[in-house]
């Protein structure tokens, strides 16, 4: 009886396996992650999918909505609330589909045990390779031989995958971003504020329907306090898309801030069917509202506490505020 030499045996791959699981499990608890409110804001925002773009992040949407999302985000953030708190609010006011990254919970979990469970799997076969060998007299047959090299090279394949399985996801744990680069790999704030009115107008000649390019032109040329740009990129993105809610409430702040009240709350009474859930145009039909009566009315009270429900951290709920004890009378806050 001769024992075989150059196999590997299955014991010791099933051991590199192992310490591979448990190397993996540990770096993932201990190497620190999102350590800055800015940090964990940007890894958030790239988990969560924009409600008025195809297939982007609000972290690379420049749409208003997306913008609004972002600042929810930090304020969430700045109150206390968790990672996975902040994620439930968005899940529960628009559904799992808001996430474009799954949860490590609820049905997409297997997504994340997928890796153990092929390392798993792996070290299964391993064991049973290895039980069915027997030492034996060395045969000088070559079909054994061969069969022997075919063993070796299934036992050698099962390891590498196994050791993919882990080393993949371990090392995304592991390699730092690189400065100014989001988790997604996308440059920082590239769809934010670092596009200029000029590309964003070069981008809306070269797709004059993309509806997200136009919310972002108009956002830009209002924020530049060009408001009748903006109204022009906010008409052509509703001529696209006649639901376009950003460029409903867009045309809306226009108009509120131009006086004209009671051409801004159709705007905003149709923001409002389309996204009920949107915490904006209740608080600038409230202001319409305040604005067009020349006080405060019941219907304008609904609406900045529905506001405020829908957005209990938002910075403007200080003016919700004070509306609400009459010591503000209304005035655009886009």
């Amino acid at each position: 009886m001769t024992r075989r030499r150059g196999g590997v045996r299955p014991d010791l791959l099933l051991g590199i396996a192992l310490a591979l699981v448990v190397a993996a499990i540990a770096v993932s608890a201990v190497v620190p992650r999102a350590r800055t409110i800015e940090d964990r804001a940007r890894a958030l925002e790239t988990t969560i999918r924009c409600p008025v773009c195809q297939g982007l992040s609000i972290a690379d949407s420049p749409a208003l909505l997306a913008q609004q999302m972002r600042s929810l985000v930090r304020e969430q953030l700045e109150a206390g609330r968790t990672d996975a708190q902040i994620r439930e609010q968005f899940v529960s006011r628009y559904g799992r589909w808001i996430l474009l990254t799954p949860a490590s919970q609820g049905p997409d979990l297997i997504l994340w045990l997928l890796p153990g469970a092929l390392v798993g799997g792996g070290a299964i076969v391993l064991v049973m390779i290895g039980r069915r060998r027997r030492p034996a007299p060395a045969p000088p047959s070559a079909a054994v031989t061969a069969a022997e090299g075919n063993s070796r090279l299934v036992t050698v394949s099962l390891l590498i995958v196994m050791a993919a399985a882990v080393a993949v996801p371990l090392a995304i744990a592991v390699v730092p971003r690189g400065p100014g680069r989001e988790i997604s790999g996308a440059p920082a704030a590239s769809a934010q504020a670092g596009t200029s009115i000029a590309e964003l107008e070069a981008r809306a000649a070269a797709d004059p329907g993309n509806v997200t390019i136009l919310d972002a032109l108009g956002d830009a040329y209002l924020a530049a306090e060009r408001h009748a740009d903006a109204a022009d990129a906010y008409r052509r993105a509703l001529e696209a898309d006649p639901n376009d809610v950003p460029a409903l409430i867009g045309l809306g702040v226009i108009a509120l801030s131009a006086g004209l009240p009671d051409s801004a709350g159709p705007l905003f009474d149709r923001a409002i069917r389309l996204g009920p859930d949107l915490p904006d145009p209740y608080l600038y039909r409230a202001l319409a509202v305040v604005q067009s009566a020349g006080g405060m009315t019941e219907a304008a009270r609904n609406d900045l506490l529905r506001f405020i429900e829908l957005a209990p951290a938002d910075p403007r709920r200080q003016l919700a505020d004070e509306l609400l004890s009459g010591r503000a009378t209304g005035s655009p806050a886009p």
